[in-house]
């Protein structure tokens, strides 16, 4: 915490303190900048390393997409060339096989960003329902509604970023 000051009865030779005062101590102040500006590299570290998981997954789903795509070809496109007749089941187990290959795809830093994203638009509905809650009428069967809205609504957005098999947060 940095201390404050203000002018004491005789100018800035007599300083006071003072909780909302104008002035503060240089080296107080100091530090506080300086862990701010570390609390903002640590972040822009940590979006760092988001964006680099999510470049690694998107260029995995790339190959898988490759590999589809080798699928499909030898499947149909190429049998045609080839003269021989696309069979009826040809599209269907293409489309199976490139569910597999899809499938294998593993995207966690994916899957942790885009539950985060739907965290947040429910933290966004359960404050809506707080705000609503706060111009009911007290005691009021409206009042008491949209408070287990809200209440309901934060557990589930912890939920949605809890870890997947952590059950304390069910």
């Amino acid at each position: 915490m940095v201390k404050r000051y203000d002018e004491g009865g005789y100018g800035l030779s007599n300083m006071e303190e003072s909780a909302d005062g104008s002035w503060v101590d240089y080296e107080a102040h100091l530090m506080v900048v300086m862990g701010m500006e570390q609390l903002f590299n640590d972040k822009v570290a940590a979006l760092q390393q988001e964006r680099d998981a999510l470049a690694a997954e998107v260029s995995a789903i790339r190959e898988q997409a490759e590999g589809v795509y080798a699928a499909g070809y030898n499947h149909g496109h190429l049998n045609t060339v080839d003269g021989i007749a696309y069979s009826p089941g040809t599209k269907d187990e293409f489309y199976h096989h490139a569910l597999q290959v899809m499938l294998e795809v593993e995207t966690p830093a994916t899957d942790t960003f885009l539950s985060a994203v739907r965290a947040e638009g429910v933290e966004i509905f359960a404050t809506f329902k707080r705000q609503q809650e706060g111009k009911a009428r007290f005691g009021s069967t409206e009042k008491a509604l949209l408070m287990a809205q809200a209440d309901e609504a934060f557990q589930y957005a912890a939920q949605l970023l809890a870890p997947k098999g952590d059950s304390n947060a069910e």
